[in-house]
């Protein structure tokens, strides 16, 4: 897996990923529901049924947390500074395709 200097590019088997915008902007995970930060984190898929999550994002070993841990991390997220920061969509390896994101 290799990464940029800061943190927000890695790329490896996958093909590559953004960091995610995690702060209760719209761009990032405002509009999601505890529920849906909590599946998400428990089956790895953005907001709980989306496209796989990416690495670098741990979301094995943040999905075995207890429910009331993964809600105090979502409240805690709500809670920040909202920042306007639209992620660019994974990128699959040459010949593939990254499962897509359905509109809200």
């Amino acid at each position: 897996m290799l990464g940029n200097h800061d943190a927000t590019v890695w790329a490896g088997p996958w093909g590559v990923s953004f960091a995610a915008n995690l702060t209760p902007d719209s761009t990032g995970i405002g509009t999601w529901t505890a529920e849906e930060f909590v599946q998400g984190m428990r089956n790895g898929q953005h907001r709980g049924g989306g496209r796989p999550i990416q690495p670098p994002m741990p979301w094995q070993n943040i999905g075995q947390m207890t429910d009331a841990d993964l809600a105090a991390i979502f409240s805690y997220l709500q809670s920040i500074p909202p920042v306007e920061n639209a992620v660019p969509a994974p990128r699959a390896p040459a010949g593939q395709t990254v499962q897509q994101e359905v509109p809200d």
